[in-house]
This record gives structure tokens, sequence and C-alpha cells, in this order.
């Protein structure tokens, strides 16, 4: 489980102007091939974002495969089980029109967009990695999926990706657990909350 910190419709974490001591988890990250979506049908949590996982990887690496009838499959079994009970889903995809034009046509509620090439960048590469996941949300959005993103989010590189209006979850873990071991959770989380209202507000 992930900590949230969002200002969007499906916030986990933390919302603006609600207090983090009242939080309680509403969404869980499950892989297709593991025993997980089954827990999920049973527990129903508001949501559940269907990401790829390897043994060897120590956090994900990248998004979903749907290119081929064999990758597609078990995401869209997966999917449908879920929907029948009541959860909506997200799939943790690469910005890529195919795989937002793939997920939509799985029956899939929301995208969220893998941010690891644009947090691995600086500079120009950086520039275009924003402008990149800018095109997705908005053909995300134009679809009808709500639009999320995450992976290697940070304090210093969140701003540019919090700006993009179209994108109305951010998923934030490892960089607020770790402030909040110096911090406390509370604060960590307010001033994260803040650095996302001031992105939004294009300041």
């Amino acid at each position: 489980m992930e900590s949230r910190c969002t200002s969007g419709k499906t916030a986990g974490m933390c919302r603006t102007g609600t207090s983090v001591s009242s939080w309680r988890p509403r969404e869980r990250e499950s892989t297709w091939k593991s025993r997980r979506p089954q827990r999920s049908w049973n527990w129903r949590p508001l949501q559940v974002t269907l990401v790829p996982e390897k043994r060897e990887e120590v956090t994900t690496e990248g998004g979903l495969g749907l290119a081929t009838s064999d990758q597609l499959a078990p995401v869209r079994a997966a999917l449908k089980r879920l929907a029948e009970v009541g959860v909506r889903t997200s799939l943790f995809i690469d910005p890529y029109e195919d795989a937002i034009r793939a997920s939509l046509d799985l029956g899939a509620d929301a995208v969220e967009l893998h941010t690891g090439e644009y947090a691995n960048t600086r500079g120009a590469e950086r520039l275009e990695q924003v402008a990149r996941l800018s095109d997705a949300a908005s053909l995300g959005q134009k679809l009808g999926m709500a639009v999320h993103a995450g992976h290697g989010l940070t304090y210093e590189n969140v701003g540019p990706v919090a700006g993009i209006p179209e994108i109305e979850e951010l998923n934030i873990g490892h960089s607020i657990v770790s402030r909040s071991v110096i911090t406390g959770m509370e604060a960590a989380v307010r001033e994260m909350a803040e650095i996302l209202r001031r992105a939004r507000a294009g300041r």
C-alpha cells in the first residue's frame, strides 16, 4: 500500500482541508499475476490499480504491457471481475497513445501514467517528458477516463506533473514516508499538499 497525496476525486491519504489523522486506506495496487486481485474482490476497496511485477524488481520499472492478446486477456478478466463487485479500476501504463486506447478498450475507469522516465531526466529531456505526459493525460481525459500519475515523484520534481490540469490524482509513496521520518507524517503530507496546491494554481 502506498501513501496517497492528491487533490483529485479519489484522494486516499490527504485531501485539501482534511486531517491526516483521520485517513483510512481506500486504494490498493495489485498485480494480476498474484492472488491479490482475489483479495481485492473480497475486501472491495474504492479502487484497485493493476501494475506489472517482476520477482527481481525493487519497485515497478514500467507500465503494463498491453500489446498482445496474451497480455490483454488476463488484464481484461481481472478488470471485469473487479467491476462486477463494484471496485473502481485503474491501469498503470507508460504514457503512450496505444496503451491509453488499449486501457479504454479493456474497460478501465482510469489510467495511471508512469512518471519514472520523467523523474530520471533533467533539463530539455525533462521538458520533453512533461509534454509527453501532458499529451497522454489530455488524450485519456478526452476518451472519458480519469487520469492519474506516479512513480519517482518527489518534493523537488512533482510540480510540473501536478501542474498538468488533466491529471486528477498523484500517487506518491516513498518520498513522503522518507520525509516523515524527519518531520513526522502530518508535516510531510502537509508540505506535499502545499506543493500540489501551488502547482495547480500555476505558482
